[in-house]
């Protein structure tokens, strides 16, 4: 390329020169700006030739370039250009307006995610029917056009790719772009059809700036200026005028200082001075602000060279810009640095509007920096991901093989052999059935057709471990000495001597039959009794394995039965992990809170339940996953539940009722003696020099802190107790040293808080008229239940006739309200209870109107509590007779019962319960229905020791002991109990 030597008007001169060369150049250019690979890559940086335009070339030249070019085109057309099939018939325009201060406006184009730089090739797609016509019309007059970067629009970061075409291409005001822009001119025009719009290539030239609106419709047009880069504080130089971006006459004339003849046209060029042309080849002095600019330009031109080798994405682009743009000009390389980077619009936009060269070199550097530690981080990944997959392609290789080595050495099988393998030897030694041994020969040999790969090899595979870790008829050897399974017994529990009982009878049936299969116990009793703990106490007095499940909550059958294979993820039921986790065909299965049976659109499992504990079933059961009969009828099945009012019909019938009542004051200090205090001391790691528990305060505990039936709440505090001494105990060994912790009545306390329960009865030893103390049974064992009736309201009647006829009696006028969260039983009880008070009271006074005239009240305290039950009738009755009468019943008396509407009392149920609540409130005197006595002599002599029990069979019975009492006792300790009552009330 020629060096410029003159001014302005003496370009002209050597722009014929290059002309041939430019033309190659852009040729080459088109090849790579259309093709699509590297069109979706990046933007295409445009190495147009310079070429030297000047308004004052003759008719000659103007002449010659106008030959030159139609030759060009004709050889184009002709097939002897490179890319003449992609170019076909494009429009191309090189030459920038002779007079950019004359041209009227420029059409206005938005881009919408980067600017467009000098010397970048943009393609655009343009479908606005207005502006199509504006731009190929311009393409054929003046090919130029302002492209301007739109305002609020956001780059995707991800690639430098130009954005796709959008509806809104049609501006129609400058509000929406930055004013400062790149004239491009039209390099080509496309159209795509009728309707479709056409595609446009630009070409980046100059940088400018808008100066005004020249015209908003049809299409908006711009006036614009040219912008100057400054190199320094002296020298300055249009952006235009860069080798590599197309300079123009025009640039020349304003980067040379431009003199009044600057503009004007010229026919001829001044005759070059020698001594003009000395200094003009002469190198510039070097300032310290051109050592900063190449430094700048070294830096970013090491720098995208490392981006090439990291990134070949970029690779092409940057290798053509890397050889063709020129390195000397700092004003290119920014644009171009700037250009083939991924950075956000608005960053774009700064090094666009950035005038001063060293700033817009170290704004881009920035930009190239930022690329370079992404393409670092995107390089490193990629090679962790090609690293990672290479190693274990070699490991993959090298296990192949080294299993063809062994396995032509005939070391080692293949995977399938292996499993057999596997499953043949577990079968050894087993009883297999000779149905499940026919279904595991069928999927053996179906394992061995299957691929590894396949999705059903795994199920096969899954199917066939669970067959073959079956216990088929792997039995452990039961003990059945009663010597020593009393001992086991006695060791894990204290008490329980009916419930012993029954086990040593279930342990002597099996040793006559020689096996203990056939019946299902239930254990019935309140929390904290023991029935889990008799469970394993059974497995280890029978020398057999144990195994625990809970059904409490459990609503799916296929956790009973099992699921279909078909299911992804699907699993045996319970009954068959137990036989897995046990490796025995007769473990003891305890199958927990039995009564808390769910139910739910999945089915009902209490009765999947049925076909298990039915002992003429279970020897077959088919579980829906092994879908082969397996023998269950070697397990011993123990349930568990606290009450049977929830377990179902059918499968009560199929078990046997154990019951386990709670615990007296007695047993319980036992139990805290033998099992709970030595257990929480290890577990604390407290020795018996450390603390000692006196008699005294263990019986506080259990009085006024532990009243329930079972010791868990017991064994919690007896735990708090422990854990409070042991952080004294550390303290003081901390301080030197602490004496024992004794545990007494007096600080009792301090480690168990104040006394849940003050009293035993809400009332003294004698009640009022119209309190009456009952007996009621609870999930959590026997309580004592107070019933109180009281008058609210006047009589109507008693100062004159009353309402209801003779003597002042109105009969069916009174009336009986009940409270204290009473169930339906308990408020029909009530009701019977009412009239048979009446019905009584006639007959034993008949001029007594109380229970016919007076508004009661009946209360069951407390009132928080819910309570229902069959048992309260007479207590009822006493209560009401008691205030009809005002007369207190018998002190120190308890009853329970139900009475029907003609007076007989029926038998009811918890009688041990009840008495052990009866001992508890220190009660001396307890009313049973007749039907119970045989409950109550079957009871331990220890609960029925100082209570004395009176049977009843009607209610006259309970008369008799309730009022038939010491009459001159009973009416001193009547009359301060209504005292005292009737102060309470005031």
């Amino acid at each position: 390329r020629s060096r410029r030597v003159g001014r302005g008007r003496h370009a002209s001169v050597m722009m014929l020169a290059a002309r041939g060369v430019g033309a190659r150049l852009e040729r080459r250019l088109f090849a790579r700006v259309h093709n699509p690979l590297i069109r979706r890559i990046s933007p295409v940086v445009s190495v147009a030739p310079r070429r030297w335009l000047s308004s004052s070339l003759g008719d000659d030249d103007k002449e010659g370039t106008d030959k030159d070019a139609a030759a060009a085109a004709a050889r184009a057309a002709g097939g002897h250009s490179e890319v003449q099939d992609e170019i076909g018939s494009a429009v191309v325009k090189y030459q920038e307006p002779e007079e950019i201060d004359t041209v009227l406006g420029f059409i206005a184009l938005p881009t919408q995610s980067r600017p467009l730089f000098p010397g970048i090739a943009y393609p655009v797609h343009i479908t606005n029917p207005a502006l199509v016509e504006a731009v190929v019309k311009a393409a054929d007059t003046n090919p130029f056009v302002g492209v301007f970067f739109a305002h609020g629009t956001e780059s995707d970061g991800n690639s430098a790719r130009m954005p796709a075409p959008e509806e809104s291409d049609l501006l129609t005001s400058v509000d929406g772009i930055h004013k400062v822009g790149t004239l491009a001119s039209i390099a080509r025009v496309v159209p795509f059809g009728p309707g479709q719009g056409v595609h446009a290539l630009l070409y980046g030239k100059r940088r400018v700036e808008v100066e005004h609106v020249v015209e908003e419709s049809p299409v908006l047009r711009v006036k614009v200026k040219l912008l100057k880069d400054v190199l320094g504080d002296e020298h300055q130089t249009e952006a235009a005028s860069a080798g590599g971006q197309g300079g123009s006459s025009d640039a020349a004339r304003g980067e040379d200082g431009g003199g009044e003849d600057a503009g004007k046209p010229s026919a001829q060029p001044p005759p070059l001075k020698r001594s003009r042309q000395r200094r003009s080849s002469r190198r510039p002095p070097e300032t310290e602000s051109s050592n900063h600019l190449k430094a700048y330009t070294l830096e970013i031109v090491s720098t995208i060279k490392e981006i090439v080798k990291l990134n070949p994405l970029f690779k092409e682009q940057m290798q053509i810009f890397l050889d063709r743009v020129d390195m000397n000009n700092p004003s290119t390389l920014a644009d171009m640095g700037a250009a083939v980077t991924t950075g956000d619009g608005e960053a774009l936009q700064r090094v666009l509007e950035t005038l001063h060269v060293p700033t817009r070199l170290q704004i881009t550097l920035d930009l190239l920096k930022k690329e370079l530690e992404l393409s670092r981080v995107q390089s490193k990944i990629s090679k962790q991901a090609e690293e990672k997959l290479t190693e274990d392609q070699r490991k993959y290789i090298l296990r192949q093989q080294l299993r063809q080595i062994k396995k032509e050495l005939g070391m080692e099988k293949d995977d399938k052999e292996m499993l057999i393998h596997k499953f043949d030897e577990r079968l050894q030694g087993k009883q297999v059935p000779e149905e499940a041994r026919r279904v595991i020969e069928e999927e053996k040999l179906k394992l061995q057709s299957l691929e590894n790969t396949s999705p059903e090899f795994n199920t096969t595979r899954n199917y066939l471990d669970w067959l073959t870790v079956m216990p088929w008829g792997i039995h452990k050897e039961e003990n059945l000495e009663l010597g020593r399974a009393e001992k086991v017994l006695d060791e894990d529990h204290y008490g329980m001597e009916d419930i012993k009982e029954r086990i040593m009878e279930f342990i002597a049936v099996g040793n006559l039959c020689g096996s203990t299969q056939g019946k299902i116990l239930c254990f019935v009793g309140p929390p904290g009794v023991g029935k889990t703990s008799i469970g394993k106490s059974i497995a280890k007095a029978l020398n057999r394995e144990f195994y625990r499940f809970s059904v409490g909550g459990l609503h799916d059958v296929a956790e009973i039965k099992g699921h279909r294979r078909t299911y992804v993820g699907a699993m045996p039921g319970k009954l068959i992990q137990c036989l897995k986790a046990t490796s025995t065909a007769n473990p003891v299965v305890l199958i927990d809170e039995i009564d808390k049976l769910g139910r739910g659109f999945t089915g009902d499992p209490a009765s999947a339940l049925l076909e298990v504990l039915d002992p003429s079933q279970n020897a077959a059961f088919i579980d829906h996953y092994l879908d082969v009969p397996v023998d269950l009828s070697k397990m011993l099945f123990l349930c568990t539940a606290n009450m049977t009012d929830t377990i179902p019909g059918p499968l009560l019938d199929r078990m046997e009722v154990v019951r386990l009542s709670g615990y007296v004051t007695g047993e319980k200090m036992e139990i805290l003696r033998r099992y709970l205090y030595p257990a929480a001391m290890k577990g604390m790691g407290l020795k018996p020099e450390h603390m000692e528990l006196k008699d005294e305060a263990a019986l506080q505990l259990i009085r006024w802190y532990c009243r329930e039936a079972g010791v868990r709440n017991l064994q919690k505090h007896i735990e708090r107790i422990c854990r409070k001494v042991a952080l004294r105990v550390v303290r003081g060994g901390e301080g030197g040293g602490a004496p024992p912790v004794v545990v007494d009545e007096s600080n009792l306390h301090e480690f168990v808080g104040k006394p849940q329960w003050t009293s035993d009865r809400i009332y003294g030893v004698a009640t009022p008229p119209g309190v009456v103390m009952g007996l009621a049974w609870t999930s959590m064992g026997g309580t004592v239940l107070y019933v109180e009736t009281v008058e609210t309201g006047p009589r109507p009647g008693v100062d004159g006739e009353g309402a209801g006829g003779k003597g002042g009696r109105a009969r069916g006028g009174g009336s009986l309200t009940t409270t204290g969260k009473m169930g339906e039983v308990m408020v029909e009880s009530s009701r019977i209870a009412h009239t048979l008070a009446k019905r009584l009271l006639r007959r034993l006074d008949p001029g007594n109107d109380v229970l016919d005239t007076a508004q009661l009240h009946m209360h069951v305290p407390e009132g928080a509590t819910p309570k229902d039950g069959p048992s309260a009738g007479c207590t009822m009755v006493t209560s009401l007779l008691s205030l009809a009468m005002d007369k207190a019943v018998r002190p120190d008396l308890a009853m329970t019962g139900e009475v029907s509407l003609t007076g007989i009392v029926l038998p009811i149920g918890g009688v041990k319960e009840k008495t052990v609540a009866a001992q508890r409130a220190g009660i001396k005197h307890m009313i049973l229905p007749e039907a119970n006595r045989r409950d109550f002599l079957e009871l331990p002599e220890q609960l029925r020791e100082g209570i004395t029990v009176h049977y009843a069979a009607t209610y006259d019975d309970i008369f008799k002991v309730a009022f038939s009492y010491d009459e001159d006792a009973g009416a001193q300790q009547g009359e301060g109990a209504s005292r005292s009552s009737e102060a309470a009330l005031n």
